[in-house]
């Protein structure tokens, strides 16, 4: 009876014990009205045991062709290749299929005239050498005659080459100095002959010298073509004891075999050559014995909380973390081979003795993370002595999904981590717990920036809150991190240990602010990128502060390389990226000037050209500054504004700040509230007006003596400070080319819930 009747038969048979098995979820015929070939490599074995090395099963195409009556009449190209395994859909249902690994590199694949060529010249196809090395090609054919549609045929691909192992003791102080193979047939049939035969062939030697000798085994030394040839042999110069001899063997009379390793075994005196055949029936795809399926052994497995499935054959997982002791019932000796789920590992256990246990398995499971999606996952096991895995040798595990449900962002990975990567603030998200759990929030000896409330009108709902704390000197970008901790709640009112454990991060960032009027204001203008906290004056890096003066003081005194420093960007339109005041080409301008923008600043939104948890001012926002919407402030310091005594307001100029030559009058104006200081520890809550002053068009020269602040409104207008004609800050309307003047940003901070 052939391989494949024996095959079907028991398919037939097996039927009813593989309904109860592991493949109850797997579709087993995926391709109905088709016959799927299901091509896979053979091993390389050596004594008994598959042997492989790295690169040497590289398949880079895979072609077939299926010969009718002695006549090629189909040819199929650029079949998929995939972890040594390759699949092929045919609808024929008789005559020869042909698979062929690397064919073309082979050098076999040419002239495939459908009904021209015949099989028999197929037969005789040869290989041949490139730059005196085999090339590695791989070769399969299986009888369609008898498989109807929906069936799977296996077919093995076999190598073309032989390869050549070296073994030498570690005893006996043998070295090697060189090795060679000498009547090295040249060329070879494509396809496995009838018995062991070469083509007309030239032969050649192979060889190999080593500049260090080699006192060690090596593998895969030579690959060759399968030949019949009687008078190959090899030759081996050594070093034994100081003394360089030597050696030479001959190769089996039967000659080479394809896919087939022979081992040369190098002793002090002599050469003996052990040959390990590849034999077709041991690596077969044959269908393993059911009647002894791996069950779970109940009684010396320990499980932690896991179930049992009735059949023995799964695992129900609770979501926590837990780690597993794995125990199997088998005839065989398993081998796990497990890839799937990243929240479950599995290891061998080892005794005290660090000898493996027999089909003992530890399985480590983390804790399943919120959102997880609960699926069955699969790990299979190889019995000992079979090359093959089969999808009914498995324990399935289920595992339980996390009960505990979030929104908003926060969203957390598979180490329950939910990184923001920025600086954020105000609601986060909230999480909703089982009956029973509660939450708490360990911030270690991390200040208070995050906190937890409880949801008054819905149970078991806890929002998570993340806060701001004006002036934070520890705001330069550090990472911020608290934990959350999920456990249960005992009825007496006492809480357990902690069972579930989540990490929230932040970046911590911190710009000067002053506080007026109920609204805190950047003590600086926005720079480089308004969006990047990294590109601003921070509050550990403020330099007015390290120099010990108000920033009103600190721009009247420092030096212009430093007035440059602080001065700020100037912005176009929608993009946050700053353009800074140059002197060159005699004028001042910002290089970088856009003319014919088509979006006016007003209309962006508010939070796009300021860092995160900051945004532009609106109209109002500016108005409490002052007592209208159009104050001329004169040119010396006055005790009020208007009818409403707020604080004192000051002005000053330089004519001193240069820059490659030019030089330019610099105004600033400063509004102090001597009411609405937040901490005695800073110089002072000073609100300064500076800025670079503004451009109007490509050709223009940027002028100091007005400076436009940028203004979230639908109004299309803006805030202005003019430093001439008795110095007036007001807001003004700007419909003629407001798309193009640069403004200066000062932003506001968003409104917290919580500060700390």
């Amino acid at each position: 009876m052939r391989i494949k009747d024996y095959l079907y038969i028991i398919i037939v048979l097996l039927t009813g014990l593989w309904a109860t098995s592991c493949t109850e979820e797997i579709d087993m015929n995926p391709n109905e009205g088709k016959i799927m070939i299901e091509g896979r490599i053979a091993n390389f074995i050596v004594n008994g045991e598959p042997s492989a090395i790295e690169g040497e099963n590289n398949i880079t195409e895979m072609k077939a062709c299926i010969f009718t009556d002695g006549v090629l009449t189909k040819v199929y190209d650029n079949i998929n290749v995939g972890n040594g395994n390759f699949n092929l859909n045919v609808t024929e249902t008789s005559g020869t299929l042909y698979m062929v690994g690397n064919a073309t590199d082979a050098g076999a694949w040419h002239d495939m005239s459908i009904n021209s060529l015949s099989e028999d010249e197929w037969k005789l196809r040869t290989v041949s050498m490139k730059d005196n090395k085999a090339v590695s090609f791989f070769t399969g054919s299986v009888s369609l005659d008898g498989y109807i549609n929906g069936e799977s045929a296996p077919l093995v691909l076999t190598r073309g080459v032989a390869r050549f192992d070296l073994n030498i003791p570690t005893e006996g102080g043998v070295a090697l100095n060189s090795i060679r193979l000498e009547n090295v047939a040249s060329k070879a049939f494509l396809l496995p002959q009838s018995s062991v035969t070469s083509p007309e062939t030239d032969f050649v030697t192979l060889e190999e010298s080593f500049t260090t000798p080699l006192t060690e085994g090596k593998s895969g030394l030579f690959y060759v073509y399968e030949q019949a040839s009687a008078n190959m042999k090899v030759v081996i110069d050594v070093t034994v004891d100081g003394t360089k001899k030597i050696l030479e063997a001959d190769i089996p009379e039967r000659g080479i075999k394809r896919n087939a390793v022979y081992t040369m075994n190098i002793h002090s005196s002599s050469i003996n050559i052990h040959v390990d055949e590849w034999e077709y029936e041991e690596d077969i795809n044959l269908s393993p014995d059911y009647t002894g399926k791996i069950t779970v052994d109940m009684e010396k497995s320990v499980l932690q909380g896991a179930v049992v499935t009735p059949d023995g054959t799964g695992l129900n997982i609770p979501y926590l973390s837990s780690e597993m002791e794995l125990y199997l019932n088998s005839d065989n000796e398993l081998e796990a081979v497990y890839d799937g789920d990243e929240i479950i590992t599995v290891y061998p256990i080892e005794n005290a003795n660090g000898e493996t246990e027999r089909n003992g398995f530890r399985i480590v499971k983390r804790l399943s993370p919120i959102g997880y999606e609960a699926r069955p996952s699969i790990i299979r096991f190889r019995r000992k002595g079979m090359t093959e895995i089969y999808d009914e040798d498995c324990i399935v595990l289920t595992m339980e999904e996390n009960p505990t449900k979030t929104s908003g962002l926060l969203m957390f990975d598979l180490d329950g981590v939910c990184d923001f990567g920025k600086y954020v603030d105000n609601g986060l998200g909230s999480f909703k717990l089982e009956e029973g759990k509660e939450l708490i929030v360990d911030l270690g000896n991390e200040d208070p920036w995050i906190k937890a409330e409880i949801d008054d009108s819905i149970p078991n709902i806890y929002h998570i809150i993340a806060g701001w704390r004006p002036n934070d000197p520890k705001g330069d970008g550090r990472e911020q991190a608290a934990k959350i901790i999920i456990r249960n709640k005992l009825s007496d009112g006492r809480s357990a240990t902690g069972t579930e454990e989540y990490i929230i991060k932040r970046r911590n960032w911190s710009i000067p602010v002053v506080q007026l009027n109920g609204i805190w204001w950047s003590k600086y203008n926005m720079r480089g990128d308004a969006r990047k906290y990294e590109d601003q004056v921070l509050v550990s890096t403020d330099p007015a502060e390290k120099a010990g003066k108000s920033l009103f003081e600190y721009l009247n005194s420092c030096t212009s390389e430093e007035y440059f420093q602080v001065i700020g960007s100037a912005y176009q339109s929608d993009s946050s990226q700053g353009l800074l005041l140059t002197y060159s080409d005699g004028k001042w301008h910002f290089p970088g000037f856009v003319s014919h923008n088509s979006q006016v600043m007003s209309e962006v939104d508010k939070k796009k050209m300021a860092p995160d948890g900051f945004e532009l001012p609106d109209k109002e926002s500016f108005r409490s500054l002052v007592w209208d919407y159009n104050c001329s402030i004169g040119n010396k310091p006055t005790d009020g504004f208007g009818n409403t005594p707020r604080g004192n307001l000051m002005f000053a100029e330089r004519s001193d700040i240069t820059q490659n030559g030019g030089t330019m009058s610099v105004h600033h104006h400063v509004i102090y509230y001597t009411e609405s200081r937040y901490s005695t520890t800073r110089v002072s809550d000073e609100f300064v007006l500076y800025g670079p002053g503004y451009q109007a068009s490509a050709d223009s020269e940027a002028t100091n003596l007005y400076i436009f602040y940028a203004t979230n409104t639908e109004e299309n207008g803006l805030w202005t400070l003019r430093c001439n004609n008795g110095n007036t800050f007001r807001f003004e309307n700007y419909s003629s080319n407001s798309e193009d003047k640069t403004h200066t940003i000062r932003c506001i901070k968003t409104p917290v819930d919580y500060q700390y």
